[in-house]
């Protein structure tokens, strides 16, 4: 069976931090970092350092532009091609500053829009061409407003949809062309207990696909794959750190969880075949399957192929 593997491919390159952010550069093939929390002695220092990687190495790039800042968002604009950063604690004041990374410098683009804000989450909806940005902690409260950056301006789009929120995750879904928003942390002022709804926003309209699944959780980490949208981490109101995946299916809107993210099967294969009935732990009927490639191949399936099936850790089917 095939097993995926960490590896660590540099120790050279950004100084030890947190509360960074990072995103992908799929014109120039760089992973872009900024900023961040990192200790120097007895101090917490915020960054301004912005460094890429190339698959291979670490290399500085710039030590001018933002000011130094964590819990920041950043995303890669594909349509200008161009990274986009926005917002972040400043020491401890919120910022509402725009700005954009072209590879060689930093351009500060606008003073207008969303209010000053820190862990916010911002996506780039690559169907339309927008980049989305939801929530976050400001001087005012707890944020739930959206809004859309177009290359050229910040308007506000909604301010109904997911309860006020910070520190959630938000990734785009390349499947459905939808931004999809799980979990986070929530008003102080309403309730301390960490979230656990997922919703789905379409460019006019939020929506809420799920109200269980993955542990309820806020600073947690998710993506999207042209399979599915995968998420790990994060920590509940009791301060407990989780160390699962889980995956979104995207098609039918609920969440599953494996217990081991090197056991799942890295084909989205149709060659699946039933094997026998598995109980839920979240009250949904799962089947255990194995492909053809990794085990046994009993009759084929006989139930809708939009149910939840269980393949070595466990994926969903196409149809």
């Amino acid at each position: 069976m095939s097993r995926f593997l960490w590896t660590q491919k540099e120790d050279i390159g950004p100084s030890a931090r947190s509360d960074h952010a990072m995103t992908y550069d799929s014109v120039r093939s760089r992973t872009i970092l900024f900023g961040g929390n990192s200790p120097m002695g007895n101090v917490i220092v915020q960054g301004n350092d912005t460094w890429e990687w190339d698959g291979e190495f670490w290399t500085q790039l710039a030590d001018t532009g933002p000011a130094g800042r964590q819990d920041h968002a950043l995303c890669f604009d594909s349509a200008r091609q161009t990274a986009l950063l926005f917002g972040g604690w400043v020491g401890n004041t919120p910022m509402g500053d725009t700005w954009s990374w072209n590879g060689e410098d930093w351009t500060q683009l606008d003073d207008t829009g969303p209010s000053a804000r820190a862990g916010h989450t911002m996506v780039f909806d690559s169907a339309r061409g927008r980049a989305v940005l939801f929530g976050g902690n400001a001087t005012t409260g707890i944020l739930n407003d959206t809004w859309e950056w177009d290359g050229q301006a910040w308007t506000q789009v909604a301010d109904t949809g997911p309860s006020s929120r910070w520190q959630h995750a938000m990734a785009f879904d390349l499947v459905h062309k939808r931004v999809v928003l799980f979990g986070g942390r929530p008003d102080p002022q309403v309730s301390f207990v960490a979230l656990g709804d997922t919703w789905s926003w379409d460019g006019s309209t939020w929506t809420q696909i799920a109200t269980f699944g993955a542990n309820p959780c806020f600073s947690a980490a998710m993506v999207s794959t042209d399979v599915q949208i995968a998420l790990f981490g994060g920590t509940d109101s009791s301060n407990v750190v989780f160390r699962e995946t889980w995956t979104l299916d995207a098609r039918i809107g609920r969440i599953v969880r494996t217990s081991d993210p090197l056991r799942v099967c890295p084909m989205p294969c149709r060659s699946m075949r039933r094997v026998g009935p598995l109980s839920s732990s979240v009250g949904s009927p799962i089947l255990s399957i194995r492909c053809r490639t990794h085990g046994s191949t009993p009759k084929p399936i006989q139930p809708p192929l939009d149910c939840l099936f269980l393949a070595v850790g466990w994926r969903t089917l196409d149809r």
